[in-house]
């Protein structure tokens, strides 16, 4: 049985729906079957990035996600400049690595409520982050080198500068 336009029809046995009872609706969304019959789109976490409160929406999920993902990215840094004397540049770009993964898993589905498969959208995602890493290098290096900051006050800075930068291309080309 399949939904269209709000009625319930059966299906040729040549068009049944897989095994794990998801069809593809005519629209390319995914939906699922429920116990009598009816299918329904499945539930995403923030249906409609692309409208105003949507992307407000996404983006207070992505800078929540992307804190935990920071509060990883921070100890990394402080562990590998205090424990192991790495230089700021290089122990802020391993961190912003780990960062990364972390934020991948989380953006993926309760961020953007992305439908891309994982062999396309993680790709994307990894070279999104990469870009940031080296950006957030940059900076730290920048800050530290050139300006005599504190490496802390320039992850700080690098933090924001990435947050922008990654969210922008994750919801409109990562993930979208």
């Amino acid at each position: 049985m399949f939904q269209r336009d709000g009625r319930i029809e059966s299906v040729r046995s040549s068009e049944q729906s897989p095994p794990n009872s998801m069809f593809i609706q005519e629209d390319g969304r995914r939906g699922d079957r429920t116990a009598n019959g009816p299918m329904i789109p499945p539930e995403t976490p923030c249906s409609s990035v692309n409208s105003p409160s949507g992307r407000y929406l996404a983006f207070v999920r992505y800078t929540s996600i992307g804190g935990f993902a920071t509060a990883v990215h921070y100890l990394v840094l402080i562990m590998l400049v205090e424990w192991l004397d790495l230089a700021p540049s290089l122990a802020a770009t391993s961190g912003a690595a780990c960062g990364a993964l972390i934020a991948y898993v989380g953006n993926h589905r309760f961020t953007f409520g992305s439908r891309s498969r994982h062999h396309i959208a993680l790709p994307r995602f990894l070279f999104v982050a990469a870009l940031g890493a080296v950006l957030n290098g940059v900076i730290v290096w920048l800050g530290t080198e050139a300006l005599s900051w504190h490496y802390l006050i320039a992850q700080v800075v690098a933090t924001f500068v990435v947050l922008l930068m990654s969210y922008h291309f994750n919801r409109t080309w990562s993930f979208s």
